[in-house]
């Protein structure tokens, strides 16, 4: 089927050729004598047919992309459309941001350490007697407005000496 397309195609160029070539009849071929032949090379060659479509093309899936962390892209490193693989690099993000966010992580934690530190070396003396004063002050003024309740409460109960605005 193949070969019978190919020769037909090619008896047609040859024809073509016969027929577009320009006459160079000499004067005696316009007066009914022999007429030239020219001789050309048979060329065998595979013709393929060609087609143009117009379409759109639509991808088999599309794929969201998301990041573990936050930031603003600064590169995008492929094209919408192109095939990637697995672990491949998407986008560059911008890391400023993110190297502030782990300098100050940093210091926290120097900071944390540092307390830790402290809190295992313990309290000095003047620090302990300072807590326990400051406990004392407290308990002192806790005693104080219990005791101040309580003779308001009995004022109030009384109606003496004091109105219900007062309480």
């Amino acid at each position: 089927m193949r070969v019978k397309l190919i020769r037909r195609l090619l008896h047609f160029s040859v024809l073509v050729l016969f027929l577009a070539l320009p006459s160079r009849r000499p004067v005696q071929a316009q007066f009914g004598g022999p007429s030239p032949v020219e001789v050309a090379t048979v060329q065998q060659r595979e013709v393929v047919a060609r087609r143009d479509f117009v379409a759109n093309v639509q991808p088999n899936r599309r794929s969201t992309i998301g990041g573990a962390v936050d930031g603003r892209v600064d590169e995008f490193l492929v094209k919408a459309g192109q095939r990637v693989t697995a672990g491949q690099p998407l986008a560059k993000l911008r890391t400023r941001t993110i190297s502030i966010e782990i300098a100050a992580a940093e210091a926290e934690l120097d900071l944390r350490e540092a307390e830790l530190a402290q809190q295992k070396n313990g309290s000095r003396p003047e620090e302990i007697d300072l807590a326990r004063a400051a406990s004392k002050s407290a308990e002192a003024t806790s005693q104080y407005a219990q005791a101040k309740l309580k003779r308001f409460e009995k004022l109030f109960r009384t109606a003496s000496g004091m109105s219900r605005d007062e309480y």
